[in-house]
């Protein structure tokens, strides 16, 4: 199918993974990259503003190097509860299990965190007995720069637990950690100076909008820190916090909004972004 479409100059965007297997994955991008076509894989947690501000926080040189990381992922199997896909239960639909199936976004995540695997060794297990679908899978690794890792993924029968992801990086100065949600963490960090910071939901969402000294600019919002402005004057992360809210207020009460945290985000932020933006000579995103 994708050689089809790129035959005809067709620009291609396929679902994960790729391929059963790495030579045919090969096969296939070198297809798309021989026909000069755009193509994408769905691997869509390299948008997700948890993963990119935590990679930010990873490659910050204050943090240091990477030393290691350790990864889990578990969900119910998704033979049952609400996926009831049963095609994730046949290997000849869905080639394999937790590791293939669901954890090959947690391998573009550790690449995407930490960088190239140099090698890799691991055990998989099949506690449902399904043919050729591993619901446990461990990998050790370790990766170019010279960082540990270890991923664990599982798939089980507790259908109140959502699926959820857990992810520790220590580096020589800093240690990051993305939990809860996918794309709105929280994501925590602590500094060997004892400094430590935390964002989630809304803040997480706002920070990644912004670009440059706007990113910075919204941290001391959450924050009573002092900080230079452009034009030379110190003001308060406090004072700028309170300025935002006071002109989420007045744009909701001429907007004729109603003051509700939803509306309020929506009408109120992409105004505040191209502000800060604006003013503190960064690009709007």
């Amino acid at each position: 199918l994708l050689g089809a479409a790129v035959a005809r100059g067709r620009h291609v965007f396929c679902e994960k993974p790729l391929a059963f297997d790495a030579t045919t994955a090969m096969r296939m991008a070198t297809a798309a990259d021989t026909a000069g076509v755009v193509h994408q894989v769905g691997l869509v947690l390299r948008r997700s503003p948890a993963y990119v501000w935590a990679r930010h926080l990873i490659e910050d040189p204050r943090a240091g190097r990477v030393m290691s990381v350790v990864f889990r992922d578990d969900q119910f199997i998704p033979v049952q509860g609400h996926y009831a896909s049963t095609w994730r239960g046949d290997r000849d639909r869905a080639g394999a299990g937790t590791l293939l199936e669901h954890s090959i976004h947690d391998v573009d995540m550790l690449r995407f965190l930490v960088g190239e695997v140099e090698s890799v060794n691991g055990h998989t297990a099949s506690f449902h007995g399904i043919d050729g679908i591993e619901d446990v899978a461990t990998a050790s690794m370790r990766f170019r720069g010279g960082a540990t890792g270890v991923l664990t993924s599982v798939w089980h029968d507790n259908l109140a637990r959502p699926s959820l992801r857990r992810v520790e990086v220590l580096c020589e100065r800093r240690m990051v950690t993305i939990e809860g949600d996918d794309w709105f963490g929280p994501v925590h960090w602590t500094d060997h100076d004892g400094s430590s910071g935390s964002l989630s939901g809304d803040d997480l969402g706002l920070l990644m909008s912004l670009g440059g000294l706007g990113q910075a600019i919204y941290l001391v919002n959450l924050h009573s820190v002092v900080i230079p402005s452009p034009g030379g004057i110190l003001v308060p992360g406090s004072l700028l916090y309170s300025a935002r809210s006071g002109f989420t207020f007045v744009f909701m009460g001429v907007s004729g909004q109603p003051y509700t945290i939803q509306s309020t985000t929506n009408l109120a932020t992409g105004i505040w972004v191209a502000l800060t933006n604006f003013v503190y000579g960064s690009p709007v995103t």
